[in-house]
């Protein structure tokens, strides 16, 4: 993945924030700003564990199964 627009690296990277944001925006196909079952099932475990983690929601890890993760993610997110 490349940083998009950051300013500290030229090369490939993991920066963070950048990750973070370019996840949100693959993540949320309709762009409402909100995460259906259907996004979340089209992501990896890890992906949702960084994306939950990425906006606070917490007690969402790869220890769970990816429904288990989905519908943690959803009840933190307000329900779907």
């Amino acid at each position: 993945m490349r940083c998009q627009g950051c300013e500290r690296h030229r090369k490939r990277c993991d920066h963070p924030v950048k990750k973070l944001i370019n996840l949100v925006a693959e993540a949320d196909t309709d762009g409402n700003g909100l995460y259906s079952a259907e996004e979340l099932n089209a992501l990896t475990k890890a992906q949702i564990a960084d994306l939950a983690s990425g906006l606070g929601y917490e007690g969402i890890s790869t220890n769970l199964t990816k429904a288990q993760m989905i519908e943690a993610f959803l009840t933190a997110q307000g329900g779907d």
